[in-house]
């Protein structure tokens, strides 16, 4: 996703914060994870780069994502942006385990 707002080899993160959602199955936790980072990204006004997933479990019958997204003010983007992300859809959403421990996510975004 970060690929689409900016050109992500060019920067380099200065910044981290820690994002954590839940979800009642993998698809909702995806959309919501998509959407807090993008809530994130407006309200600290920071372009992330990367995320690095640190747990994804099921507690008390939810599943529960902790990440920890890098990234920098966007002030300091000097190339500037490709587009906004405005959300994730619930439009195609997928959330699959390819082999063991490899996942496979996707959902379309609204631009």
């Amino acid at each position: 996703m970060f690929e689409l707002i900016l050109d992500t080899s060019v920067v380099e993160a200065s910044q981290e914060i820690v994002i954590y959602c839940e979800g009642s199955e993998l698809e909702y936790l995806l959309v919501e994870f998509l959407n807090a980072i993008i809530s994130k990204s407006d309200i600290e006004e920071i372009a992330f780069v990367s995320v690095d997933i640190v747990r994804m479990e099921v507690v008390d019958g939810k599943w529960v994502i902790e990440a920890i997204a890098r990234g920098l003010p966007r002030s300091l983007v000097v190339d500037g942006f490709f587009t906004e992300v405005k959300a994730a859809t619930y439009c195609g959403v997928a959330v699959r385990e390819i082999v063991s421990g490899a996942w496979e996510a996707q959902c379309i975004v609204d631009l």
